[in-house]
This record gives structure tokens, sequence and C-alpha cells, in this order.
């Protein structure tokens, strides 16, 4: 398995903004196999102190969803434990991923890099391994939100479901572009 899907929760959508949960898993993109998985609970008050920020409207749309999606408020760490820990985990794989693939470059990325100079981390993600689920869905001409074929109904807003939902949808864009998609 190469790959690793990254998906943060945050309580903005700026490059700033304060992340509730990280979650990650090891994939084979060829057959949709998934192996190793991270996922913490990140405490607000930890991403305040380090100046991070969280915007209303997100806040607002969060507390608006219902309790069950708002997993990230269980047994949360300190962004700084959570990092270290997501760091240990990336270095633990049997062989370092050749690709780690996030919903947005521009959103999950730039968060992560943000927090990890304002924590003294090393950027333990290359920008030459970064890869973003949005452009592979336009570019196959796939809509996430209208297709059905999951092979599991999983959870919302869930870090790790996240990743693994998306994982799903990279395997199916994968066909479509090498023409191996059923209809």
């Amino acid at each position: 398995m190469k790959h690793i899907m990254i998906d943060l929760e945050t309580l903005g959508t700026h490059p700033n903004s304060v992340i509730v949960q990280i979650g990650a898993v090891v994939f084979d993109p060829e057959r949709g196999a998934v192996g190793y998985e991270f996922s913490e609970n990140v405490d607000i008050q930890s991403c305040l102190d380090l100046g991070l920020e969280c915007d209303g409207p997100t806040l607002e749309w969060w507390f608006g969803r219902p309790s069950d999606e708002r997993t990230f408020l269980d047994q949360p760490k300190s962004v700084d434990d959570v990092f270290c820990a997501f760091g240990s985990w990336l270095q633990s794989m049997e062989h370092d991923p050749s690709k780690i693939i996030g919903w947005s470059d521009q959103m999950d990325w730039s968060i992560l890099r943000t927090i990890a100079k304002r924590l003294w981390h090393d950027d333990y993600i290359h920008y030459k391994n970064m890869r973003c689920t949005r452009t592979l869905y336009d570019v196959a001409k796939f809509d996430c939100h209208v297709w059905t074929g999951l092979i599991v109904d999983w959870p919302r807003h869930d870090a790790a479901s996240d990743c693994n939902r998306q994982i799903e949808y990279v395997v199916e864009c994968l066909k479509i572009l090498r023409g191996t998609h059923e209809t």
C-alpha cells in the first residue's frame, strides 16, 4: 500500500483554522484495500492557544449538525500531542507512502503546514507527495455528491470515516479514467 488518505475536521475555512480531528488511512488505490488508520481528536483550546482561529459560520454549521456528527468532542488531546502522534504514525509505515491525498490542496495541507510551523515540527509531508481528490474528481467527471455506489455507509464528518469514503471515490475515479468503470 503506497498511499495515505488524510482528512481534517476544522472550525473554520481558512489556513489558520482550529482543527478538531485528524484522520488518515493507508490504502492501495488499485484494489481499494485499506490498511493502518490514524484518528485523533484535537483539543480546541490548545489550538486557540497556538493562535488558530474559529469562524462563526463554521461553528454555527457544526453545532447545527446532529450530535453524533460531532465525534471530535470525545476525548480530545492537545494539538502538540496529536501532531507528534501523527508524525510518528507516518514514520511507522512499513515504507514511505508515495502519495498523500486530501480533499483539498489549499485547505488541509495549508492548515497542517501552519500548525507544524507553529509547533516547530518538521514538515513531515513533502510537497511533491501531496495530492487533491477534488482535482481527480473533476478530471474523471465524477460527482461524489450523487454517486450511490458506496460499499459502506460511512458516518459523516468524522475524519477517518471521511478518509474511507474518499478512498472509495478515488478508486471509482481511477476505474473511470482507465475505462473499467461499471455503469
